[in-house]
């Protein structure tokens, strides 16, 4: 079986072609070019003037070992870009084609020397996740002056930390590069190869001036040698500091014919197993279609007499030039047999010659369905003991040929009673038809597995013709004593069948659920034996039964003396049945509700005697009060006494108003009461009803109100009050008013000195305003209670620095003052805080309290402050890579070239790596994309010209190699990484 390798790898790139043209078109291909739009693999790009974009690149198929991935775009003019390419490796067992994914949880950092993973006590707060994207504030404070590299690295959910990532950077302590300047980009420039020095290249570039560029430029090769070259870029600000450069290998060959290759179709292709017999060797060709790319499916026969195990699969093709392609390369394994294709190897098939990769076994007897011949009833051992494809546990008809079925009703011949007619077989259902329907030997009712199409029967017992519908049976013919009715309510009674008259026998004659119905009479009960029935209780019979008459007039069957015809007597009784009780013999008497002997002429009734509450007199005025009766004596209670239809008159007195709740009421609201009403007094001296403050003999006071109701208000309580204004608070003494309460503008105070000015008034700070603030007649200076008089100092020198020592106080600058105290010196012009200091001259020009000292630590007569190198001797402050570290003390990282071309034109004919003879101890090695060492040294020179050093002869091929550099250094780990030689 085929074990797919999958390596999905994002690749984001982004190319400009510089032509002014929108890119429109993009194609990758592996390791060879087939030729530009040959690829066959395109890839889904946006349109425009630059593309940056993602895209997921299968790698299935590629051996094991080093690959290069090439990236081009085509743009609106049909012009391919040169391509980008990236090196990568396939191993196809690694663990790492699905490496677990987990999040960073934490992050830290270290100078120079590693402490330990987990151990610098230096952490970096990180927000957890799959990547992290953050800046951080690092101190450098405790380093020494000089070269240092920060180390940051992080470790993920699982507890595996990060190889660090490291940047070079300098201390300087007193360096005027503590917090430099900002300047924007005015001026760019490029050279190759060689530097010609800053400014001299003659090969500017246009930039738009700004902070940062990101642009985009045409760069002409023209008159470049072939072979390996370097583009340097670097940018001048507007202060006219130069960058360092940028740099880019790049690869001239101007007479290859890969700048136009010529293209050919694909006419043929062959594949082998594990050793390439050579090329058009094989035995083994395959079909193509030819065309300048192939995209078919191929079939390759495996040998089924090939052992099991692991093989290489090789394909490769051949364009009609006669120029065979590398080959592809697959993995594939050679096990088990799947005859029918289905996925499923035979071990493991439970149908191998048809073929069914759902395994589907309905009745689990271990045979698919597929080839089962009884799939729905187990039969592992396909017994067919007729040979007619069906197994025996599920043979209609087993010793019989199941092919001939004349009815074609499912029966073959052999099984079926009758094969001319399809409704007689074996599965038949036995029907009234006088034929035996399901082939058992018996017809119609003799049939004991019973018979569809029956007729029920009823019996009928009486003979009556009517049936008993709780005694049936099921016949195709009606048997003896049975009939097709089933409506007889009673099989053993002759005379009782539907439809039969009803007579009165004590029998349902008729059977309807009635017996004797319409034949009855009716009687009705005498209880009280008075000759006369009760019409509410009667019973139907043939003659009367015991306690019942034939008359139903008895208006009440418990009383005896009741009954039609009888004497009406006062007892209480209906006695003549006539609905009325003691009707004519009663007298009449009235109601005495509230027990003053006299009634209601309202409220009677008729009884033999007075019942209790009752009297025979009917003249009370009101039968609720037992104090109003006719002749009782009229009082003052709100009662009609004497029931003469009038209340209270003649006895009730004068009360008056009082609104205001003052009790003194108001002489024109007044009533007749017994006692005063709620808002009533006796009182009628009121002056106003509506103000509980206004009343005869309430003293005056200041309110707007005659409070004692003399007919003037506020007389002689009023206060005199003063004009405020300016809105101080303090009021003018010559403008007076009379009020009860300050009018708006007036205030209770006459002391202001000044009413038009607010900030004039006793008791104010005296401030520098040129006016009388506290209102002492001083103004400004002239008051020694001046609060804001600014301390001016003296400023002997005129140099802008004011002596502490030497003060006044005013409320503007003097003449010869200033408001700065900082001099240290007021007699010297050239002495004051931020002036410039002169080292080592004794005195303390800026007056920080001390002399600036500054050393010469090298003695080459460059103060430490403006020296490159502190602790090398470099009078001449050489610095070639314009880093602002000298030469003599510059320990640089090494900067590794990706490739060069020892093709003896004298240009890059060595590997030559930046700054590598600053370490001594260094070590190199150089593998081929198969892991094989070739190239080993220690302490390299820049010396390599591409010769292996591990046997055979000559250069080494063109292509990528491996390096891994070992510095052997502190502070610096192995540098490891491709190299391309080309020739």
């Amino acid at each position: 079986m085929k074990k797919l390798i999958l390596i999905s790898f994002l690749c984001g790139f982004c190319v400009n072609l510089c032509l002014g043209q929108d890119i429109v078109e993009a194609e990758y291909f592996f390791d060879t070019d087939p030729g530009v739009g040959n690829t066959g693999n395109p890839l889904p790009v946006t349109q425009g003037g630059t593309i940056d974009e993602s895209f997921n690149i299968s790698t299935t198929g590629l051996t094991d070992g080093l690959h290069v991935l090439h990236i081009r775009a085509k743009d609106a003019n049909g012009t391919w870009s040169l391509y980008e390419r990236q090196y990568f490796f396939v191993n196809a067992n690694s663990q790492y084609q699905s490496p677990p994914q987990n999040d960073i949880v934490e992050a830290e950092y270290f100078f120079d020397t590693d402490p330990g993973v987990g151990n610098t006590g230096n952490p970096l707060p990180v927000t957890q996740g799959g990547t992290i994207d953050e800046s951080f504030n690092i101190s450098t404070t405790g380093l020494t002056d000089g070269l240092h590299v920060l180390h940051i690295r992080a470790k993920d959910a699982n507890g595996t930390w990060s190889l660090y990532e490291r940047q070079y950077f300098f201390v300087n302590a007193t360096s005027q590069y503590q917090s430099p300047p900002q300047y924007d980009i005015v001026e760019a420039e490029y050279f190759f190869d060689t530097d010609p020095g800053v400014g001299n290249t003659g090969n500017p570039l246009p930039v738009t001036q700004g902070g940062t560029i990101d642009e985009s430029f045409n760069i002409s090769t023209t008159g470049l040698t072939d072979g390996l070259h370097v583009l340097h870029i670097r940018a001048k600000d507007a202060n006219g500091t130069w960058s360092l450069y940028e740099r880019q290998y790049f690869f001239v060959n101007a007479a290859s014919e890969y700048q136009n290759p010529p293209q050919y179709d694909i006419v043929e292709a062959e594949y082998f197993f594990d050793t390439d017999p050579g090329v058009g060797n094989t035995g083994n060709t395959l079909p193509v279609t030819p065309g300048s790319s192939i995209d078919e499916t191929l079939v390759i026969p495996i040998d089924i007499n090939m052992p099991e195990g692991i093989y290489m699969l090789n394909v490769r093709v051949k364009d009609e030039n006669g120029t065979w392609s590398l080959y592809l390369l697959e993995e594939i394994t050679v096990g088990a047999l799947d005859t029918d294709n289905d996925g499923v190897l035979d071990v493991d098939d439970n149908c191998i010659d048809v073929a069914n990769a759902d395994q589907a076994d309905i009745d689990s007897d271990t045979i698919g369905d597929v080839c089962d011949n009884c799939p729905e009833n187990a039969n592992a051992d396909q017994a067919d003991d007729d040979g007619d494809g069906v197994g025996n546990v599920c043979d209609v008809c087993p010793g019989s040929d199941d092919t001939i079925d004349a009815d074609n009703d499912g029966f073959p011949e052999g099984c079926d009673c009758d094969d001319t007619n399809p409704n007689i077989n074996p599965n038949a259902v036995e029907t009234c038809d006088n034929e035996d329907n399901d082939c058992d030997g018996f017809v119609d009712d003799d049939d004991p597995e019973g018979v569809s199409g029956q007729s029920t029967w009823y019996a009928d017992t009486d003979g009556d013709n009517f049936g008993d519908p709780n005694s049936v049976i099921l016949a195709c013919n009606v048997p003896a004593g049975y009939v097709t009715d089933n409506t007889d309510c009673d099989d053993t009674e002759p005379l009782a069948y539907p439809g039969n008259p009803e007579i009165c026998d004590g029998i349902d004659n008729n059977c309807d659920g009635n017996i004797d119905e319409g034949v009855q009479n009716t009687y009705y009960a005498d209880t009280d034996g008075d000759g006369f029935g009760d019409p509410s209780s009667s019973t139907l019979a043939c003659s009367a039964p015991a306690g019942y008459v034939s008359n139903n007039t008895d208006c009440d069957d418990t009383e005896p003396l009741a009954y039609p015809g009888n004497p009406e007597i006062c007892d209480g009784i209906d006695n003549n049945c006539d609905g009325s009780i003691d009707e004519g013999v009663q007298n009449t008497y009235y109601a005495d509700t509230d027990g003053d002997g006299f009634g209601d002429p309202s409220s009677s009734t008729l009884a033999c005697s007075a019942p209790a509450g009752y009297v025979s007199d009917n003249t009370d005025c009101d039968d609720t009060e037992p104090l109003a009766y006719p002749g009782n004596p009229e009082i003052c209670d709100g009662i009609d006494n004497n029931c003469d239809g009038s209340i209270d008159e003649g006895v009730k007195n004068t009360y008056y108003a009082d609104t205001d709740g003052d009790g003194f009421g108001d002489p024109s609201s007044s009533t007749l009461a017994c006692s005063a009403p709620a808002g009533y007094v006796s009182d009628n001296t009121d002056c106003d009803d509506t103000e509980p403050l206004a009343y005869p003999g309430n003293p005056e006071i200041c309110d707007g109100i005659d409070n004692n109701c003399d007919g003037n208000i506020d007389e002689g309580v009023q206060n005199t009050y003063y004009a405020d204004t300016d809105g101080d608070g303090y009021g003018d003494p010559s403008n007076t008013t009379q009020a009860c309460a300050p009018p708006t503008g007036y205030v209770v105070d006459n002391s202001d000195c000044d009413d038009t000015e607010p900030n004039n008034y006793p008791g104010n700070t005296e401030i520098c305003d040129g006016i009388d603030n506290d209102c002492d007649g001083l103004v400004d200076e002239e008051d020694d209670s001046l609060s804001d008089a600014s301390t001016w100092y003296a400023d002997t020198d005129g140099d802008g620095y004011g002596d502490a020592d030497n003060t006044t106080s005013a409320c503007s600058e003097p003449s010869g003052y200033v408001s700065d105290s900082t001099d240290c010196d007021d007699s010297d012009p050239s002495i004051y805080p931020g002036a410039e200091e002169i080292p080592n001259d004794g005195i303390d020009q800026d007056c920080n309290g001390s002399d600036l000292i500054i050393g010469d630590a090298d003695n080459d007569g460059i103060l430490d402050n403006v020296d490159n190198c502190i602790d090398t001797p470099n009078p001449d402050q050489k610095d070639s890579d314009n880093d602002g570290i000298g030469d003599a003390c510059d320990i640089m990282g090494i900067i590794v070239p990706n490739g060069f071309s020892p093709n003896g034109d004298g240009i890059n004919d060595t590997w030559v790596i930046e700054n590598i003879t600053s370490f001594s101890k260094n070590h190199i090695k150089v593998f081929n994309r198969w892991g094989n060492l070739v190239f080993e040294t220690n302490n390299y020179q820049n010396n390599w010209n591409g010769a292996s050093t591990e046997g055979g002869s000559g250069k080494l091929p063109v292509g990528p190699y491996l390096y891994i550099i070992e510095l052997n250094e502190s502070g610096f780990s192995p540098v490891q990484g491709w190299i391309y030689i080309n020739y």
